[in-house]
């Protein structure tokens, strides 16, 4: 059976939550002269007291700026490399283009000048439960808590990369924080050998 992992990319391969709410404060400060989050909310943009029209604009303008400053999760790389070393599809499975369809162009630019090694991308994504099920995945690695819930709770074994305030008590749900956190736990899952000489590649140092 092919084996096959699911890939959030906002949060999970680019730190983009992080730095979405850093612009997403400057721009409620100094454009929407307004006083911060009023609320908790998972997409950053429902945090403030924006109209419709606000987060539109902030999405059109803003998005493709902050995408190209976003630096990659730490680890990303060199934990992606391993999985597709022990045989795993890496696919990315991500909302982005939903609202706005050119910011596609931009979050492939960014991927591929950071060399993210995945195998297919699918984007424009709102029901990611449904796209989990079609590619039959082993994980889905994941940092929105709803879709992680929503996951488990269809049979798919998740990682929440977790970034907001809300626990998830599923049996079917890890949480972690990093993606050292990730590979051990599908290392352990497994008992895989990862081989010497792809580490000393990928993390500069002899395992001997």
């Amino acid at each position: 059976m092919e084996k096959v992992i699911g890939l959030d990319i906002d949060g999970v391969i680019l730190d983009f939550e992080r730095y979405l709410q850093a612009y997403a404060e400057l721009y409620d400060l100094l454009v929407h002269k307004g006083k911060g989050k009023q609320r908790e909310d998972h997409f950053v943009l429902n945090q403030y007291d924006w109209s419709l029209e606000e987060k539109k604009h902030f999405m059109h303008e803003y998005f493709p700026y902050i995408t190209y400053k976003t630096p990659l999760m730490a680890g990303s790389i060199e934990a992606l490399t391993i999985l597709k070393s022990l045989g795993y599809k890496l696919c990315l499975i991500s909302a982005r283009g939903v609202s706005n369809p050119d910011i596609v162009a931009v979050v492939d630019e960014v991927l591929k000048a950071y060399h993210v090694p995945y195998d297919e991308s699918y984007y424009r994504i709102e029901d990611k439960v449904s796209a989990a099920k079609t590619l039959n995945i082993s994980y889905m690695i994941e940092d929105s808590p709803e879709v992680n819930e929503a996951m488990a709770l269809e049979g798919i074994p998740t990682f929440y990369f977790r970034n907001s305030k809300k626990d998830i008590n599923l049996d079917l749900v890890r949480e972690v924080s990093n993606w050292g956190e990730i590979l051990r736990y599908i290392i352990n899952d497994h008992q895989y050998h990862i081989d010497d000489d792809l580490v000393k590649k990928l993390l500069f140092v002899d395992p001997s």
